[in-house]
């Protein structure tokens, strides 16, 4: 797969910017056939896997929402009723829902990759909105 994606932009290369100099032509492609230059080998990294511990409904009952607005979610949200949340989610959750005794609701999620924080953010966009 990789080495068709490379082939792709390297045609896509000599088209879009085609040289009538054949020899500047050919330093391009081999510049961009360095290693790393246009593609490499993906980096695979193990990461802890956290356990499903709070059920979603349950935060959200803790948050001051009923456990019907907790079935929906998981519904909506992970297409599944009945879900459970990782603790840091569920805390994510009920702080973006309840606040804190200032009124503060913000929650940051941030990860490397931001991998794993899609259904958080979606959580809290709805309910900063």
């Amino acid at each position: 797969m990789m080495n068709y994606v490379r082939d792709a932009y390297l045609r896509y290369y000599d088209t879009a910017f085609w040289m009538r100099d054949e020899a500047i032509m050919a330093e391009r492609k081999k510049l961009l056939l360095e290693p790393g230059v246009m593609a490499q080998e993906p980096l695979l990294e193990a990461v802890p896997v956290y356990p499903s511990v709070t059920p979603v409904a349950e935060a959200c009952e803790r948050a001051g929402l009923s456990s019907w607005t907790g079935d929906r979610l998981g519904q909506v949200v992970f297409g599944k009723p009945g879900i459970a949340l990782r603790e840091h989610q569920a805390q994510a959750l009920e702080y973006a829902i309840k606040g804190d005794a200032e009124g503060r609701k913000n929650v940051v999620v941030t990860s490397g990759s931001m991998a794993g924080t899609g259904p958080t953010c979606g959580t809290m966009r709805a309910s900063i909105r």
